[in-house]
């Protein structure tokens, strides 16, 4: 699985770099799918991203990209870290029994894959809720605080490597261009023909 979600996340990288768009918009769009990435609210994360990305006028398709950071593989460490970052803010100190329920449905989400999507979309949202106030409430604002991080430093990431990317394209585009001038063959102009007329013979003289 590790080997999989790698590919994916690079396949996804590269698509984001593809994308037909300004290196401004595609990183406000990939800052703010990595920023819902981070929250806690599985079900809409993608919908509220590309609703985010309407209203800084970011690419919608790079928001959707950036909420792939969380996935079966990373949600699980995601979450445990907003929640320990939360706990600390909040309370002083990470309880090991808040640990342990947060443990318990998070066991209960991985169980929940082979349920049909209509029912584990709701399923993880609704245990990660069920677990109370005090541990979702730690988890929100980590979520948060991480969210804004990373959210800042993947704009400057992604708006430098986009911007990259795209001078690589023109790049290569005026190449092309320059070789298909050159393969152009112009019409050449006749030669004009030697009129002059040959020296009589001797015997003519």
């Amino acid at each position: 699985m590790l080997r999989r979600t790698f590919i994916r996340l690079r396949l996804a990288w590269r698509k984001l770099l593809a994308i037909d768009a300004t290196p401004q918009a595609i990183a406000r769009g990939f800052a703010v799918g990595i920023f819902m990435a981070m929250m806690p609210v599985l079900g809409i994360q993608t919908i509220a991203a590309i609703v985010l990305a309407f209203l800084v006028r970011g690419n919608k398709p790079a928001a959707v990209l950036g909420t792939l950071v969380t996935n079966p593989l990373t949600f699980g460490p995601v979450v445990w870290v907003e929640h320990v970052v939360g706990s600390y803010v909040l309370y002083g100190r990470h309880d090991p029994r808040d640990a342990q329920v947060l443990e318990s449905a998070l066991l209960s989400i991985d169980e929940a894959e082979d349920l049909p999507i209509a029912e584990a979309v709701t399923h993880a949202p609704a245990t990660l809720m069920g677990t109370g106030w005090r541990i979702y409430g730690a988890m929100l604002l980590g979520g948060l605080l991480l969210g804004v991080i990373f959210a800042a430093a993947s704009y400057f990431l992604v708006l430098w490597a986009a911007g990259r990317a795209k001078r690589k394209r023109e790049l290569r585009l005026a190449r092309r261009m320059a070789a298909a001038m050159k393969r152009v063959v112009l019409p050449k102009t006749p030669r004009e023909t030697d009129a002059t007329p040959a020296p009589p013979d001797a015997e003519n003289r």
